[in-house]
């Protein structure tokens, strides 16, 4: 049987640790009791000096038996239970109080005919719980406490008909008893003069009993209300009130009887306390509606609903408030048709305002929808829904909200459907007068699996909003909205869908002009269904994040991340797995002090196909970040990842294809300060038929950082890696750096069927005016174009397996060239290199080219190389000065040029033997520096990189492919959510795909022989 994991996934290390700094209060409130019978257990063991009050009702008499008989007698219903009541008040310091009404007596069997054509007697009806009330009231001096559990009665079980003889009728059939209310008689209170106070009721409805027989019908739980304080808690120290509300479960039927319902779970405003402002204050609230009855053939039962509201104002050194709200269950179905019960709703409202320090927790979840066998189909989790106003008058506040779409049910068998994941919504607002901090986490429920031959239940989505609102201090607001996962299913069916989740500026913050605000927003689509059958894979759910702030702080941060959902996973032997989710992210920051705003956008992994299935492809990717301080530093950050392909498993196919990435940072300072900017498009990478990373299917990459201060310092670095490869970094300022890197991890070239070549390319340049730097790199012969790569002044573009026609025009009247290639070379790349002086620029201009080629495979043993100028033009004087470096493993020499005319000799038709290569250890390095400090200079010339024919491949050439598996990078196939945090904190040269030598553009040669 297949299994779905529950949606309470990982939220991420910030959630952890935010849990661990409030420690104390949290684990007090998630350790308490939280159902009846582990209430009752930890009552047992508490002090024995406790007065413990227990008052338990009678069952109600059972229905007596008909006899059997021609026609079978009837049988009798059983008794009502016992309805109690219990007040009691003491001054004792400690006092529990237990009431519990009698369950329903069960129903009498109906007698069977004893001969032919006379029917069987009916069937007893189960009776009803006994309600029970109650209170109990304590005061006194040091800890007081008053404790009260109120329990209704269960309804009894119906009895059985009797037996017809034939043609005579079975007997008709009884109904499940209905369960008990509870309910309180007056508020339960504590009351000290000296000491802490507790104060804690809880009620619990009565279950609906069960019909057995066919045709019977489920009783229905008993529904709890409560609508005003039934618990007070009165102290100068420490003084705690809680209320917990239980909805009975409904009964379950037979047969063609109908279900019985799940009890409603209401609380509203509930709790109360007072006394000196210096004391510390606690309360609680949680509801728990119950879940509906199974069904067969009959009416599913309707599942209770949860309501969990609190609207109050406290005066207290420091209030705590506690809140759990849950949906009920779906009823299960075992039919051949029809659909298992939905999840009821869960709702939470709190408004909580303290004059001290205000902390608040609240979790809510929709029920979960039933399961479904026999062909029935799995029922629609429900929606959660957690909205959350915290308030401080003179102190700080912090809200942690959490809100669950219940899971869709399961269609366990024949054609039947998975059931639709609920939608998870947190609605918070934080508002303190020091420090606030607002923390909204909402997931979508997971789409029920299906075994057989129907579809998975689709991821429901999140949605919602953060704030968080100081006066004088920090506010910290962090929003993550997850999808649920699409549902699984078996070979014969269809997999569910990832939810698409979208939030536009879903998380905001707001302090003071001395203040700080920092906000943090997460959108991440559902993944697709873990596998699926010949109906095919589940996509992964889409990511879009829009983030913008207009702020006048001190300090302020925004960031945001988006997550495609990763395709699913296919198990079959035709198809495709599923595609990952598109990720879009934007992030805009306006801020008269620091702005700081990052963006990071992850396309979705494409799934894994097995059995014959081929892998999704990986999605696209793209990130949008603008900053801007109009008085203080600026910075911005900008990543995009596009998603990897997925594997082909155990079969001779391609994987899916890497998704494209394009990233765009700006940052812009008007106070004569720092602007920082750095633009990171890492594309995704494709799976080949042997399940390796390959360059050739990865997908686009194109990144831009650009960076301005008139009066102050720019620094701008732009890194894309990607089977073709543009970088763009800009500068506008007095003083800075700017700098375009682009990479790609192998190429092929030639017979050789692994990426036999790593290639790095790098422009930078000294800002001291308006600059712009551009570097490209394409591994699949697309070539540069001067659309694609506008006039920069420095520039360095290659293009790596160029086309015949490509090389033909390229080379085209260099005859020293072609003369020097012959026959026996072929022609690896065209690249252009060049560099200008800024058209409002002033001082000296230095631009700085690196360019290197790393021969990873063992077959370029022996191989010669050479590198060919051509195309030389130029302005001005060209120069002032200007520097070339070549180097390999055996070939080392610089050039230095003292005019143009000296240049234009070097770089026209003029080719270079590099000498031989050595294979697996090898590269090839192009270092230029060029600086002027007169407008009227540029040059720019281009080259051509021609390498010996590869031999007919051979032992070594199989070998060579060997090490270059072994000594490529190993690339983490799928990264946890937490290895995607820590990869968004790492600076740009650690870069998961970037290669290792851009650790050190500048470096040593021996980065290329790890």
């Amino acid at each position: 049987m297949l299994e779905n994991e529950r949606s309470d996934r990982n939220v991420g290390v910030v959630n952890v640790s935010r849990r661990q700094t409030t420690s104390g209060r949290r684990s007090y409130y998630l350790g308490r009791c939280l159902t009846m019978t582990a209430l009752l257990g930890c009552w047992a063991s508490l002090d024995v000096g406790a007065a413990i009050v227990t008052n338990i009702g009678t069952t109600g008499v059972a229905g007596t038996s008909g006899a059997d008989g021609d026609p079978g007698q009837d049988g009798g219903d059983g008794g009502v239970g016992e309805h109690v009541n219990q007040d009691y008040t003491s001054s004792d310091a400690d006092n529990r109080l237990t009431v519990r009404g009698g369950a329903g007596g069960t129903g009498g069997n109906g007698g069977s005919a004893l001969s032919g054509g006379f029917d069987g007697g009916t069937a007893g009806n189960g009776g009803d719980g006994g309600n029970a009330t109650g209170s109990v009231s304590t005061s006194g001096s040091g800890l007081v406490r008053s404790w009260a559990s109120i329990l209704g009665g269960n309804g009894g079980d119906s009895g059985s008909a009797g037996i017809g003889g034939a043609p005579g009728n079975a007997g008709a059939i009884g109904s499940g008893g209905n369960g008990g209310t509870a309910a309180v008689t007056s508020i339960v209170t504590a009351v000290s003069s000296d000491g802490d106070t507790d104060a804690r009721v809880q009620l619990s409805g009565g279950d609906g009993g069960n019909a057995y027989s066919s045709g019977g019908s489920g009783g229905n739980g008993a529904a709890v209300s409560v609508s005003s304080v039934v618990a007070q808690s009165m102290s100068n120290t420490e003084s705690q009130a809680e209320t917990l509300v239980f909805g009975g479960q409904g009964g379950h039927a037979a047969g063609t009887g109908n279900a019985g319902n799940g009890g409603n779970a209401s609380v509203v405003n509930a709790v109360t306390t007072s006394g000196s402002q210096q004391r510390d204050v606690q309360l609680f609230q949680e509801a728990y509606a119950g879940s509906a009855g199974n069904s067969t053939d009959g009416a599913v039962g309707l599942a209770g609903t949860a309501t969990n509201d609190l609207t109050t104002s406290v005066d207290s050194a420091s209030t705590y408030g506690g809140f759990r709200t849950e949906g009920g269950y779906g009823g299960n179905r075992q039919s051949s048709s029809g659909i298992a019960g939905g999840g009821g709703s869960a709702e939470s409202t709190v408004d909580l305002t303290n004059t001290g320090d205000s902390y608040a927790d609240s979790e809510v979840r929709g029920g979960q929808g039933g399961d479904a066998t026999g062909g029935a189909s799995g029922g629609d989790g429900a929606n959660g829904t957690a909205n959350l106003t915290l308030r401080s008058m003179t102190g700080i506040a912090d809200g942690f909200v959490v809100a669950f779409g219940g899971d869709g049910g399961a269609g366990i068998e024949g054609a039947g459907n998975g059931g639709g994941g609920g939608i998870g919504t947190v609605n918070v607002v934080v508002q303190g007068e020091d420090d606030a901090t607002a923390f909204g986490n909402a997931i979508g429920g997971v789409g029920g699996y299906t075994d057989g031959t129907g579809i998975g239940g689709n991821g429901g989505t999140a949605t919602g909003s953060v704030s968080a609102i100081s006066n004088t201090g920090t506010a910290s607001a962090e929003g993550n909205f997850l999808g649920g996962y699409g549902g699984q299913s078996g070979l014969g069916g269809q997999g569910g869908h990832g939810a698409a989740v979208s939030i536009d500026n879903a998380v905001t913050a707001t302090s003071g002009l001395l203040g700080v605000t920092d906000v943090y927003q997460v959108a991440e689509g559902g993944e697709g269904s873990r596998n699926s059958g010949v109906g095919g894979a589940g996509n992964g759910g889409d990511a879009d994040g829009r983030l913008f702030a207009q702020n006048a702080n001190a300090f302020s941060s925004l960031i945001g991340e988006t997550y495609g959902g990763q395709g699913g996973r296919r198990e079959y032997s035709t198809g495709t797995a599923g595609m990952g989710g598109i990720s879009e992210n934007q992030v805009a920051l306006e801020n008269t002090g620091t702005a700081n705003a990052e963006g990071y956008a992850y396309g979705g992994f494409g799934g894994t196909g097995a059995n014959g299935a081929g892998g999704g492809n990986g999605a696209n990717a793209s990130s949008t970040v603008t900053s801007l301080s109009t008085t203080a530093t600026s910075a911005a950050v900008g990543e995009a990842y596009g998603g990897d392909g997925g594997e082909s498993l155990g079969v001779n196919l391609q994987g899916g294809l890497g998704g494209d990435a394009v990233a765009s940072a700006q940052s812009e300072t008007q106070g004569g300060s720092t602007a920082t900017s750095s633009g990171v498009a890492i594309a995704g990478y494709g799976i080949d038929v042997s399940g390796n990373f390959a360059s050739k299917r990865s997908g686009v990459a194109v990144a831009s950082a650009s960076s301005r201060s008139i009066s102050g310092v720019a620094n701008a670095d732009a890194t894309a890696d990607g089977r073709v490869a543009s970088a763009t970094a800009s500068g506008v300022g007095s003083s800075g750096q700017i700098q375009a890197r682009s990479t790609s991890t192998g190429v092929v070239f030639d017979a050789s069927a692994s990426d036999s070549i790593r290639v790095s390319n790098s422009v930078s340049a000294n800002v001291g005016s308006s600059v712009q730097v551009n570097s490209f790199i394409a591994t699949d012969g697309t070539m540069w174009t001067s659309a694609a790569n506008p006039a920069s002044d420095g520039v360095s573009l290659l293009t790596l397996n160029p086309s015949a026609s490509d090389i033909q025009s390229a080379l085209a009247g260099q005859s020293n060239t072609l003369a020097a290639y012959g026959s026996g070379y072929q022609v690896a790349g065209l690249g252009r290199i060049g560099s200008s002086y800024p058209a409002d620029g002033t001082g000296n201009h230095a631009v700085s080219i690196d360019t290197q080629l790393s021969f990873n495979d063992i077959n370029f043993d022996g191989r010669e190389a050479t590198i060919s100028f051509f195309n030389f033009q130029s302005t001005g004087n060209a120069f002032s000065n200007l520097m070339l470096s070549l180097t390999t493993t055996n070939y080392a020499q610089n050039w230095s040029f003292n005019s143009s005319a000296e240049a234009s000799t070097f770089f026209s038709d003029n080719p270079i033997n590099l000498g031989t290569l050595v294979g697996a250890s090898d590269e090839l390095r192009l270092q230029l520096d060029w600086n002027s400090g007169s407008t009227a200079d540029s040059f720019n010339a281009e080259y051509s990189l021609g390498i010996t024919a590869v031999p007919e491949p051979g032992f070594g050439i199989l070998l060579g492919i060997g090490l270059l598996l072994s000594l490529f990078r190993v690339r983490t196939p799928r990264q946890t959510r937490q290895q995607k945090e820590a990869q968004r904190k790492r600076p740009v040269d650690v870069i998961q795909h970037a290669p290792d030598f851009l650790v050190d553009p500048s470096g040593p040669s021996e980065a290329f022989s790890r």
